[in-house]
């Protein structure tokens, strides 16, 4: 119920993860979204690391791609946290599906991974070309199914892209280990 900048009423918390937490948010024109909350102190995104993050997303306008809707700041005691809207997608991600489920069909296992590529391949042909650099199925949200049981998705969570080198087209590794 907490109202934030006389423009979102938290509805309740999705989930904490390592940089912050997600909350299920009320746009009092624009309906349901995610408000992605960033911790404080060591450890936590930089402003600037943030700032890239949502220009990055924001670049990024493809159906197998979370939409963002704003970049800002909470004022809280001390200072302020940096947020991120960005579309609320209902279903959980991929990795609560492949929990629930022993495993996916191969042919559900193909059209899922052709969604994620299609949305990465729009990211991969920017100029210079920004690398996702933490695809896993924690990342892909599933906004639904199909008729034949296939998962519909959406690559999420940019917080490690990043442009490679536009002479090397290279850059930093970064992301989980066992992907």
């Amino acid at each position: 119920g907490t109202v934030i900048r006389a423009t979102y009423v938290v509805e309740c918390l999705v989930g904490v993860g390592a940089f912050g937490a997600v909350y299920r948010v009320r746009h009092r024109f624009l309906g349901t979204q995610a408000m992605k909350v960033f911790h404080q102190g060591q450890g936590a995104p930089t402003p600037e690391e943030l700032i890239e993050e949502a220009r990055i997303l924001s670049t990024l306008v493809h159906p197998n791609i979370v939409r963002l809707f704003e970049a800002n700041t909470l004022d809280v005691m001390p200072g302020e946290r940096p947020y991120l809207t960005m579309e609320y997608i209902s279903s959980g991600n991929l990795e609560a599906v492949l929990e629930r489920r022993v495993r996916l069909h191969p042919l559900s296992a193909l059209k899922t991974t052709r969604q994620v590529c299609s949305g990465l391949a729009v990211a991969h042909r920017t100029q210079p070309p920004i690398v996702h650099r933490d695809i896993t199925a924690r990342n892909l949200l599933v906004y639904g199914f199909s008729a034949h049981g296939t998962p519909q998705v959406k690559v999420g969570d940019f917080g490690l892209a990043k442009h490679v080198d536009p002479d090397s087209l290279m850059t930093r590794p970064a992301g989980t280990v066992a992907y």
